[in-house]
């Protein structure tokens, strides 16, 4: 069910191919609610997206794929953490739709999980690269310039860490526009709150956006995962204030009155970085498997769970049904991983992450 684009005929011109599940259910949470002492907690269940990989990028991927196939490229690049999720996504269906991936990895803290996600990406046949944080914005400033070129242009797709640009965001509208349907037809009643992590800013943005088109009055709490610098209010509004300029350009744009601000940021749970756990995050962790049955990770989702189960310790809320939008995904990964293929198989400087030492 694609509600953006049976709301807005005029948006079927938009690059989109269905690759996941939709809509992703929505399911109550009573254990959680009575802990936190609200009167309900729902999850919406995007970690469900797509049996063959789930989470929060495959929304985004739909959109940016398909325009990737559209302009007629053959591969697609991308960069993030050597953990990232969303270059595991794009390294699955971009290899679905036939597209070749390349990849900007940079380090980060190491657990099995990460390693295992590593491993994914790279038997999806994509083509790695190691680097340093610092090298990221220079790679794809000289990228940019090189599309100019007409070979590389018709060639090479760029897809933004965390599939965080204007058509990105595009699938996180629908997103809103598909959970304000669920209200509608009672499957949940409509949340006082949402609370949901932020990385790159796509998804809160495209939800934000979502529901001010929907009319659906909902509070909006992003919690920071990566540095300030990163994720603050400036980014949020900038790649808003474009979002919306795309939407405007086609008919369709936010109820008059827009408020780009009508979100919060909460940074209490960062800890010492991006990909670092925290107590909070592993308790986090242990609390949601056991009063909701919600499996989740150290990096995005159990730092926004720990901020909405810090409202417990802050007293009484002043929200009383609340909504987690489960971003991670929940499909095994060893299928992913074909027998026999280990670490021996990437380039060397990724050895040191399956050592037991931390890379650049």
């Amino acid at each position: 069910m694609y509600e953006l684009f049976e709301r807005y005929p005029q948006m079927t011109g938009c690059p989109h191919h269905p690759l996941g599940d939709f809509p992703t259910p929505v399911r109550s949470a009573p254990e959680l609610a009575r802990y936190l002492d609200v009167d309900e907690v729902h999850v919406k269940c995007d970690d469900q997206s797509s049996a063959l990989y789930g989470g929060n990028k495959v929304r985004k991927l739909e959109f940016l794929l398909a325009d990737a196939l559209e302009k007629g490229c053959s591969r697609v690049w991308t960069v993030g953490a050597i953990g990232s999720h969303h270059v595991l996504a794009t390294a699955l269906y971009a290899r679905q739709l036939g597209l070749q991936t390349e990849v900007c990895h940079f380090g980060q803290p190491v657990n099995d999980h990460v390693r295992q996600t590593c491993l994914a990406v790279a038997a999806t046949g994509a083509h790695l690269t190691l680097c340093q944080r610092w090298q990221l914005p220079i790679l794809v400033a000289y990228h940019r310039m090189a599309r100019g070129r007409i070979r590389l242009k018709r060639e090479s797709y760029y897809i933004p860490g965390g599939g965080s640009s204007v058509l990105g965001c595009m699938g996180y509208v629908n997103a809103a526009l598909e959970l304000a349907a669920q209200v509608a037809g009672g499957q949940l009643p409509r949340p006082d709150v949402l609370f949901v992590p932020v990385g790159t800013a796509g998804t809160l943005v495209g939800l934000l956006l979502g529901f001010q088109l929907a009319e659906l009055d909902v509070e909006l709490v992003g919690v920071r995962v990566v540095d300030r610098i990163l994720a603050n209010r400036i980014t949020v509004r900038r790649l808003a204030a474009k979002a919306i300029r795309w939407l405007e350009r086609r008919g369709v744009c936010p109820r008059e009155g827009f408020d780009r601000g009508a979100f919060e940021l909460d940074h209490s749970q960062i800890g010492e970085g991006y990909g670092v756990p925290t107590e909070a995050s592993l308790q986090a962790v242990e609390l949601a498997r056991s009063l909701a049955g919600l499996e989740l990770e150290t990096t995005y989702t159990a730092k926004s769970m720990a901020a909405l189960l810090d409202l417990r310790v802050r007293g009484k809320s002043r929200w009383r049904r609340i909504l987690f939008w489960n971003t991670y995904n929940s499909c095994p990964l060893d299928p992913l991983i074909p027998d026999g293929f280990d670490h021996q198989r990437l380039p060397v400087v990724y050895h040191p992450f399956f050592g037991g030492t931390v890379g650049p």
